[in-house]
């Protein structure tokens, strides 16, 4: 692609300077012109910017580029500017600088950053001086390179954001914003609201738009705003009961723990949330005006609403635990919520039960994929032999799910047993043949310069013998893959 643009754009160049043609250089023009204007359109910086950055240039050809109408050669310098040649970027950016034409927003944003430091200066000065030029909505196109501003650690461009948020926020731009603010996706309508935060003190129940927003990024951000209401309480109190995790927690850390107590009955009810950060923080705040316990609490609900069993209220139970309670959830290992049998599944874990490994394996068998996962991760950190022996029974076990569970965990462990779990999975179990390779890759990545392991002469022996039989359905990349596994053990 690379070689068909440099053909394209030497053809146009050539036709331009020579003057041989200039009907037909502008028609080149005007095509250039017009793929790159598509290339830069929303998010597809990053692609135009490899297709172009190669490009052969000559800096003296640039400004010739001002001879075409200003809506062709604002792309065709655009397009210079995204060059790996310092003196065409900056070639290119005089010739911005003599344009009145909006779409250059982009190309000069993306030139903030230049490494060059005499083009950041001019892109910068271009900008600024011709900051007025540019419509609300433009702006609103290339949010996405505005707010990168911030993330650029070649220069500190703050001062530009806040030039160009500063522009937005003016009173006459109010409507503007509040109109894109309220269609369009998501994250043009959440920088819309961001420029207009500084309007909120004149105008405080713009933010009552915000809080009716489909998406929980808005109301998050608004809920960071939130104070500037006179009723900002009563607010919050509908806030609580959002359908959105995020947006209730959010609105749980703008309060203090002295605005609790205007709020007891709401934060009750979230003492059982699904959320453990909600419930976390609301303890927080409830604690001076909760006179017993909190584990109290969450018992007495538990014994007063037996079934269904509340996620929330099970959670809190084993959160504020002091002492060992896992012998009284055993019973719940068989509950027919996945998130119960999850959730103890980690109580017993934390609580150290002896036979957490042995309800860990057996859930491996799960009809739930999510309390295999959960079995997964808790095994991967502390199977010992006897679950380990278990784990390779369940390899020849019927239940396809459960033999790769069994699987990876075995693969997670490092040394030459794992090694010959993985290879005896290979060779024995068809079906795990492609997952098998590769967790051996990986085992091979992570002790082919630091072996995690010591000499075993019999372990050796087998995985040798392993690998052999191994060999005999290997691909070819399988097969070097096998080599240098036989070389190392060999010379361990």
């Amino acid at each position: 692609m690379k070689k068909q643009w440099n053909v394209l754009w030497s053809f146009l160049t050539t036709l331009h300077l020579s003057s041989s043609d200039q009907e037909i250089a502008l028609q080149a023009a005007r095509g250039i012109s017009s793929i790159v204007k598509e290339w830069t359109n929303d998010t597809k910086w990053k692609a135009s910017n490899d297709e172009l950055f190669y490009l052969s240039m000559d800096p003296s050809a640039v400004q010739s580029f001002l001879n075409f109408e200003e809506s062709v050669a604002v792309h065709l310098l655009g397009a210079a500017s995204m060059n790996r040649n310092g003196y065409v970027r900056e070639a290119a950016l005089k010739g911005l600088a003599q344009l009145n034409h909006p779409d250059m927003l982009g190309y000069l944003l993306v030139r903030q950053s230049d490494w060059v430091k005499i083009n950041r200066t001019m892109a910068n000065q271009v900008l600024v001086e011709k900051i007025s030029i540019f419509p609300v909505s433009q702006f609103v196109q290339y949010h996405f390179l505005i707010d990168s501003l911030d993330r650029v650690k070649r220069v500190n461009l703050t001062e530009v954001k806040r030039a160009i948020l500063s522009r937005l926020s003016q009173r006459e731009n109010r409507d503007e914003l509040l109109s894109l603010a309220e269609r369009g996706p998501i994250h043009e309508r959440l920088f819309c609201w961001r420029a207009l935060g500084p309007l909120l003190t004149q105008d405080p129940h713009l933010l009552t738009k915000a809080f009716e927003d489909s998406a929980f990024e808005v109301r998050t951000w608004a809920i960071s705003q939130i104070k500037v209401l006179p009723d900002w309480k009563a607010t919050i109190k509908k806030l609580l009961s959002d359908r959105s995790i995020r947006v209730r927690y959010s609105a749980l850390k703008v309060l203090e723990k002295h605005d609790a107590g205007d709020l007891i009955g709401m934060l009750n009810a979230l003492l059982f949330d699904q959320s453990k950060p909600i419930r976390e923080q609301t303890r927080f705040l409830l604690k001076p005006f909760v006179k017993s316990d909190f584990h109290s609490i969450y018992e007495t609900r538990l014994i007063e609403s037996p079934e269904p069993v509340q996620i929330g209220v099970l959670a809190g139970y084993v959160e504020t635990a002091q002492q060992d309670i896992s012998n009284e959830l055993l019973g719940f290992l068989t509950h027919r919520n996945f998130r119960v049998r999850i959730l103890v599944l980690y109580a017993l874990e934390r609580f150290s039960h002896p036979d957490t490994e042995k309800f860990a394996v057996e859930a491996l068998s799960d009809r739930s994929n999510k309390v295999k996962a959960a079995a997964v991760d808790i095994l991967s950190r502390s199977a010992t032999v006897l679950s380990l022996g278990r784990l390779r029974e369940i390899l020849h076990a019927p239940d396809l799910s459960s033999k790769r569970c069994a699987l990876r965990i075995l693969a997670s462990r490092s040394g030459l047993e794992s090694a010959k779990d993985i290879l005896a999975a290979i060779v024995d179990q068809e079906v795990l043949r492609d997952e098998g390779w590769k967790y051996l890759r990986q085992w091979y990545q992570q002790n082919a310069i630091q072996p995690k392991f010591h000499y075993d002469q019999k372990l050796s022996k087998e995985l040798d013998s392993l690998v052999e039989s191994a060999l005999s359905f290997a691909g070819p990349s399988e097969k070097s893959l096998l080599s240098m596994i036989q070389f190392l053990i060999r010379t361990l």
